[in-house]
């Protein structure tokens, strides 16, 4: 089948429609246009001037630590020795350095994160004994060991990873501690009473707050130490300047709730060192 008929294109008269649809009405072509309408019919009301553009959301930078004064002091007190350049340091530490008490105390979350942890433990070993808490923890060899080697795997249990420089902190407060209380004769670890725990954790805050300032602020204080007299002289002094300080209103907040506490947590634990922080941020007024 087809056709004979040969079909030879369009011509010049030819409609480009196809006669096959219906023919448009004839006001379809008809569109009034207005002047100034760019050829678009107005339809959604009168013309509304756009508002200008005045930028997105403001937003604050962060503040940035203003630590300078706090430097200065304490490398005053690394070549004097003088406690009252030792008190300005911490004052301007809390002060424009941390942002205040509470910035200072959520700066500690590593380290309060790490003595809660601590508390459960010890929470569980006057429940449950000893031996099988260290069990659970796969430390059945430090069963019957001495205190600090037990506290020392213990840590390296419940700070297994070093990630930040607040890691570390932590985990290096924890060990001086532990240190400090081994001076003590504590032989069993399993032994410890309410008072010896609430002792052991208010040493802890205390080295906690050690390492954080001098991580921050003592760098060049370091370099003077090294020249006049040593470091450990100076670490020492100054953790010796913080427990006077502090260890008296940790002691009251510890009181309150103490490490066999189940309140014992990372916030109660924040709480007691922005008490301690605050000690610290009045020195210079004293």
């Amino acid at each position: 089948m087809g056709t004979q008929n040969d079909f030879g294109g369009p011509t010049p008269r030819s409609q480009l429609l196809p006669d096959f649809l219906d023919e448009p009405p004839e006001d379809a072509l008809n569109l009034v246009v207005l002047p100034g309408d760019d050829g678009l019919a107005d339809l959604d009301g009168p013309e509304v001037e756009p508002e200008p553009f005045r930028g997105g959301p403001q937003v604050r930078p962060p503040a940035v630590p203003q630590l300078d004064n706090a430097r200065r002091a304490f490398t005053d007190y690394a070549g004097s020795r003088e406690p009252a350049a030792l008190r300005r340091s911490f004052s301007h530490y809390v002060r424009d350095g941390l942002g205040g008490t509470r910035t200072a105390a959520s700066r500690m979350r590593r380290s309060s994160s790490a003595a809660n942890s601590l508390g459960l433990f010890l929470r569980d070993v006057q429940a449950r004994g000893i031996e099988r808490v260290l069990q659970e923890l796969r430390l059945e060899e430090l069963v019957g060991r001495p205190t600090r080697e037990v506290f020392a795997g213990v840590i390296d249990a419940i700070c297994p990873n070093v990630e930040s420089i607040d890691d570390a902190l932590a985990r290096e407060a924890l060990l001086d501690t532990v240190l400090e209380f081994n001076d003590l004769g504590v032989a069993d670890i399993a032994s410890l009473n309410a008072d010896q725990m609430r002792e052991f954790f208010q040493r802890f805050i205390c080295n906690a707050i050690l390492r954080r300032f001098l991580a921050d602020v003592s760098a060049r204080g370091n370099a003077k130490a090294a020249s006049d007299f040593s470091y450990q002289t100076l670490d020492q002094d100054i953790r010796d300047f913080i427990g006077a300080a502090v260890e008296g209103r940790i002691g009251q907040e510890l009181a309150r709730g103490g490490p066999l506490d189940p309140a014992f947590t990372v916030t109660a634990i924040e709480t007691i060192f922005e008490a301690a922080w605050a000690v610290l941020e009045a020195m210079e007024r004293e």
